[in-house]
């Protein structure tokens, strides 16, 4: 028989209400299928309440261990949510309409916690009185669990977005009709990107970025950022961002997450930015100073080669900035001094960092050379290899500097020189002229009483004597005055022909001896010499008077003046006799000042004229020699500083006429 319907109700919401009023297995169905437990309560004897099997067996209790009662429950739950079950149990009482819908906490049979979705409906009778309450469960423990844990994680990853300092945007791409990405949707934005912005976070989160930054459409970032989505690629960009009250410079990466998320990474690099455009300032300087400074300065790497040459260095080398980039730094060496820059001050600069100045002789482009001092120090970073690091140095020239120490050195030599030779010079001359003061003196007297007693033959010869003394005395002080001028007189240079020099030398030479006089041939070229032409005349007539001085006497003199060439290729004027020639041992102390090898008997002189040659020959930048051999004849030289020629004639092997 069919139940009777009511208006629009359907034939089996009927059957089904009818058949759950006979059919207790569809309770069972619905409480094993859908619930975890249902209860019903008597509300006008609370103490009274049935607890359905599947209510127990959620507690992990058999169907014996529990009575039906409420203490039963309001004793095993936990006692804050008892207080929470009980306010919505009074709020449904006070009003239907009211849900009773709590979650709540027991304690399982075990010890372990249980969640519980409890859903009530109290049954009023006809007056609205309570009097009966429905109930069921639903264990929530896993879903309670997986919102713990969900909770945890948004806390985890809330602290973790706002502990990071870099600023973290997250958007959801907005798709046009045709799935064209046209704007973004932010979703999420951390501490640190709200207060790079300078707004709430409130301000930015569920609006489009087109209203919030529409300055990322003007600056093409809009565009980077729908690329990345398209490419599921991320993006990295530098940007001066002046846009929306914003004046920044920012480092961005904008990483998609998927076609329609992308988590946008920044960070005001602006501090940065200022930092790095004053040291590139900075740098401009420094450039302007390395390359403009007067002082000659590079940089080479481990490797000896040239990084960095300035403005200086091409102008004292000769070569061009990209030419010595070339190069090497010891290119610009003479053969010496790279040898010993490759083999000793390299490895030691590179081992000690540094070096102060280090002398090297350098080689211009255009051949010619100069001296400088090298100081340097070399510019290590950690992680650099030796042939990575790279060094500053400076070269200072120094050619002047030690050609002035030189000169002084020479100058003092030279004083040292004159002082000694002047010691040996007063000491012999003083020796010199008193010799024939002291015959005077002797045979003054006797002259004078030789005269009284009318001895004529006594007074002759103390007159005699006397004479030969006077001369004596008048040579030497002639001699020691044109010593002294080839020492002292300042040079009056002018161009000096020289065969006619040696003519003119020749004819002043007097030849008093009893023996016929030499023979002279002057074959000397018509050269010309750049001289001080007084002082080159008492060179020759020195040269000269020896020759005919000290001649032979078993056969008549020959002498001969010609020019040639040495071993160096230097001009010489030659000047050679037949006489009693030399001693190898005495070539070099002939031209020492009052050195004399044979008596005044047999040679007079001052033992001055060879010194003073040797004098004149030094001061012109000259030099003399003498060759001989005993009873051969001797040959002077002179060395011209001339460049090289040709001679006239071959030279003859010398023979000493």
């Amino acid at each position: 028989m069919q139940p009777e319907l009511k208006p629009s109700e359907h034939y089996l919401e009927a059957e089904f209400f009818t058949r759950i009023q006979s059919d207790p297995e569809i309770i069972n169905f619905l409480e094993e299928g859908s619930l975890d437990g249902l209860w019903y309560w008597d509300l006008e004897h609370p103490e009274h309440e049935w607890l359905s099997p599947r209510f127990k067996t959620l507690f992990g209790y058999e169907q014996t261990e529990i009575p039906h009662t409420s203490a039963w429950w309001q004793e095993n739950i936990f006692p804050e949510d008892l207080q929470k079950a009980l306010h919505a149990f009074q709020a449904h009482e006070h009003n239907p309409s009211v849900p009773y819908d709590v979650d709540v906490r027991y304690r399982h049979k075990n010890g372990h916690l249980v969640w519980v979705r409890c859903r009530g409906k109290i049954i009023r009778d006809k007056a609205g009185k309570p009097i009966r309450m429905i109930g069921a469960h639903t264990d929530i423990t896993a879903l309670k669990s997986r919102e713990t844990q969900l909770d945890y994680l948004n806390s985890v990853q809330k602290t973790l977005l706002d502990t990071v300092q870099h600023g973290l945007m997250m958007f959801e791409a907005i798709r046009d009709g045709e799935g064209k990405i046209i704007d973004l949707e932010m979703i999420e934005a951390n501490a640190a990107a709200c207060k790079l912005v300078g707004r709430s976070k409130e301000s930015l989160v569920g609006r489009y970025l087109s209203e919030t930054f529409p300055g990322n459409f003007e600056d093409g970032l809009f565009e980077a950022y729908r690329s990345a989505l398209n490419s599921c690629e991320p993006v990295k960009l530098t940007r001066h961002y002046q846009h929306d009250g914003l004046d920044n410079w920012y480092d961005i990466v904008a990483t998609p997450n998927s076609s329609d998320l992308i988590v946008i990474s920044f960070n005001d690099i602006t501090d940065f930015k200022l930092i790095e455009r004053e040291l590139e300032r900075e740098k401009q300087k420094l450039e302007e100073l390395y390359f403009r400074t007067p002082a000659i300065m590079q940089s080479i790497n481990g490797k000896g080669e040239l990084v960095q040459v300035n403005d200086a260095w091409c102008k004292a080398f000769g070569y061009s900035r990209e030419e010595a980039l070339t190069m090497r730094n010891v290119d610009v060496m003479t053969d010496e001094s790279r040898a010993y820059a490759d083999d000793v001050t390299l490895p030691a600069f590179w081992r000690d960092g540094r070096c102060d100045r280090l002398p090297f002789t350098y080689q211009r482009r255009d051949g010619s050379t100069f001296e400088g001092e090298l100081s340097a120090v070399a510019l290590r970073q950690v992680g650099q290899t030796s042939e990575d690091q790279t060094s500053f140095a400076v070269i200072e020239e120094v050619t002047e500097r030690n050609q002035s120490r030189r000169d002084l050195e020479q100058t003092v030599d030279t004083l040292r020189e004159v002082k000694s030779r002047l010691e040996k010079f007063s000491h012999a001359a003083s020796h010199d002229l008193k010799e024939p003061l002291r015959k005077i003196e002797t045979f003054l007297p006797m002259l004078l009483k030789a005269r009284e007693e009318n001895d004529a033959q006594t007074a002759a010869y103390a007159n005699q004597v006397i004479d030969r003394a006077l001369g004596r005395a008048n040579a030497l002080i002639t001699a020691l005055l044109n010593f002294s001028k080839s020492q002292d007189r300042a040079l009056e240079t002018t161009s000096v022909d020289l065969s006619d020099a040696v003519d003119q030398a020749w004819q002043s030479v007097s030849y008093g001896g009893t023996t016929e006089a030499p023979v002279f041939r002057n074959e000397a070229e018509a050269i010309k010499l750049t001289c001080d032409p007084i002082l080159f005349d008492i060179l020759l007539v020195n040269v000269l008077s020896n020759a005919t001085k000290y001649r032979a006497k078993d056969r008549q003199g020959h002498i001969k003046a010609w020019t040639g060439t040495d071993e160096t290729g230097r001009t010489c004027l030659h000047i050679e006799d037949n006489g009693i020639g030399l001693d190898k041992e005495d070539l070099q102390k002939i031209f020492d000042p009052f050195i004399r090898l044979h008596t005044q008997k047999e040679f007079p002189g001052s033992g001055i004229g060879l010194a003073t040659c040797a004098t004149i020959c030094k001061r012109h930048g000259w030099s003399i020699s003498a060759d001989g051999k005993p009873g051969k004849g001797s040959c002077f030289s002179i060395a011209f500083n001339l460049e090289p020629q040709a001679p006239a004639r071959p030279e003859k092997e010398r023979g000493f006429l």
